[in-house]
């Protein structure tokens, strides 16, 4: 048995470093090592998936509101369908412009802020509010636009006379009224009938 050796004892090399390093070389395979990366890319894929699903699951926050203007004539509590709805910031930045529907509402997704809301039309006088818009809310602002009063003073005269020949054998001459703007034209006999 002289030329019989017996299982070869390698010498463990003292530290920590030391027996790690022989411990991989003993015992880590590659099919070893192709397993364990494995179960590692396998454990990390499934808590992303995991994490993902649970963020889609929740419900996003809002961060716009909804705004509801509803334009009404002061007098008669009709809609005003023509009217302009502008909406401004704060620092008189345009941010969009409305029309009312039939029913005389405009209506607008905004951001979470405070606005005004300057309305127009011909016919009536300008009316501006200041409104909050509340993310995931509808606020709902009501005008009320007034017409411009009436000038003071005496009331323009609705008609006038006109002088007017007919001619013939004899020169008559009438006076008619005619309303100032319209086709209309009434004649009135003068008293006597006939200027000599």
């Amino acid at each position: 048995m002289d030329g019989e050796r017996g299982p070869a004892v390698s010498e463990v090399p003292s530290g920590a470093a030391g027996r790690l390093t022989h411990f991989v070389r003993t015992h880590l395979t590659l099919p070893r090592t192709h397993s364990i990366i494995g179960i590692i890319a396998g454990c990390i894929s499934i808590s992303l998936g995991l994490y993902s699903y649970l963020h889609l699951a929740k419900p996003a926050v809002p961060v716009v509101g909804d705004l509801v203007a509803v334009v009404q004539d002061a007098r008669t509590g009709k809609p005003v369908t023509d009217a302009t709805v502008e909406i401004l910031t704060l620092k008189d930045a345009v941010v969009t412009t409305l029309a009312p529907g039939t029913g005389g509402q405009a209506r607008g997704k905004l951001k979470e802020g405070t606005y005004r809301l300057p309305v127009t039309h011909p016919r009536f006088i300008a009316e501006t509010r200041q409104v909050q818009v509340v993310a995931g809310q509808t606020s709902e602002v009501h005008l009320r636009l007034v017409p411009p009063p009436r000038r003071p003073g005496p009331a323009p005269s609705t008609r006038r006379w006109v002088r007017s020949r007919r001619s013939s054998s004899n020169e008559v001459e009438r006076l008619r009224e005619a309303p100032i703007g319209l086709q209309r034209v009434a004649v009135l006999p003068v008293a006597g009938g006939v200027l000599g």
